[in-house]
């Protein structure tokens, strides 16, 4: 009986024993910060962009005060951005910005920041929010840190996100034109060659408002936007090579589509990332031909004397309405042009219209 109890007592020991290391919590091992920074590396040269940001994240989670630690932010900011995981590039590169307000890398930070916007500008008729973003990214870069190569790099960006947003006024000034609506379509006309008056899109506007002077027996407008144009062709001319050579650092990860024509409204198919952005390529520090740019080289030019007495011309011409004094028939914030009934609106006078800029004051 004795043994009997004996093995009981040995059974319920052990039970005990083993019940105690099931709720006892389980050590985590944690693998040395080298082992952790070298894989994550190697991962990232091999374009396993995830597993890469996994290894970084573990290693700033367990090594807070690594050496490495403000190296090992810019590489997943950059990892994000090579996946094409544009929001959360601009997430940790904004991240980045305020953890080191005096890094070194700051220039590249906020061109890459510039970038990631820009690689979300798809197509002109979609929001513009990310190509407007990208363009006060990319001249940030060159009003903050001109010296910098990254500067010349975002003179040619900044260029590009320019006509992107020209192209959107121009393809909606158009619209306006299809259907009759001159006041609204000469309105989208005068901000496009108001804002960006040395864009190719700037220029086609013009000859389009000669055109419309044409056609509605108005020679004089037909005749400033004849110089408009000639101007816009000159400064085109005029713009320092860095701005409009063709960029190198731009890379497609897929060419399965490039069959398909270059058609404004199509979706950009297959992922495409810009080199100086990700880390991979040096940005550039001189124009082809050696020379460096000044600030004032890779900043967008002003507006010219004969673009702007266009501007002047086409604000005179579009008078500002509001609503009559009619409650049965408000508008609500609509101006006239934009729906509004021609018994509902009176004119008050030539005083242009919001948005557009005083000639002069704009670039």
């Amino acid at each position: 009986m004795s043994a009997r109890r004996s093995a009981m007592a040995f059974v319920a020991a052990s039970l005990a024993v083993l019940s105690t290391a099931a709720c006892s919590p389980k050590k985590i091992e944690v693998r040395p910060a080298d082992d952790l920074y070298k894989e994550a590396q190697e991962f990232h040269q091999d374009g396993a962009y995830t597993a890469a940001i996994d290894a970084y994240k573990q290693l700033l989670d367990n090594y807070p005060l690594d050496p490495r630690t403000e190296e090992i932010e810019l590489a997943m900011a950059r990892a994000h951005y090579a996946d094409g995981a544009y929001v959360e590039s601009i997430a940790a590169f904004s991240d980045f910005q305020r953890m080191h307000p005096t890094s070194q890398d700051l220039p590249a930070v906020e061109y890459a920041v510039g970038q990631s916007y820009l690689d979300q500008a798809t197509t002109i008729d979609r929001d513009l929010a990310a190509a407007s973003n990208a363009s006060r990214r990319f001249e940030s870069v060159i009003d903050r840190f001109p010296e910098d190569g990254h500067a010349v790099e975002s003179a040619r960006k900044l260029h590009q996100s320019r006509e992107f947003l020209a192209e959107r006024e121009l393809y909606v000034a158009k619209f306006y034109y299809r259907r009759g609506r001159l006041p609204a379509a000469r309105a989208r006309m005068t901000q496009l060659v108001a804002r960006y008056p040395e864009t190719k899109a700037a220029g086609d506007a013009m000859e389009r408002l000669a055109e419309d002077g044409r056609d509605n027996d108005d020679p004089a407008l037909a005749k400033l936007a004849e110089d408009a144009a000639k101007e816009n062709e000159q400064l085109r001319g005029s713009l320092p090579a860095v701005v409009t050579t063709q960029d190198p650092s731009r890379e497609f990860r897929s060419k399965w589509f490039s069959w398909l024509p270059d058609w404004k409204w199509l979706p950009k198919l297959g992922k495409s990332r810009d080199l100086v952005a990700s880390g991979e390529a040096p940005p550039a520090t001189a124009s082809p031909d050696g020379t460096r740019p000044t600030k004032s080289d890779l900043m967008p030019p002003r507006i010219g004397p004969a673009t702007a007495a266009l501007v002047d011309g086409l604000r005179e011409r579009q008078p500002v309405v509001v609503a009559a004094a009619n409650p049965n028939r408000a508008q609500g914030n609509r101006p006239a042009g934009f729906g509004a009934t021609p018994g509902s609106i009176r004119a008050i006078g030539a005083g242009g219209f919001p948005g557009v800029a005083v000639p002069g004051s704009v670039r």
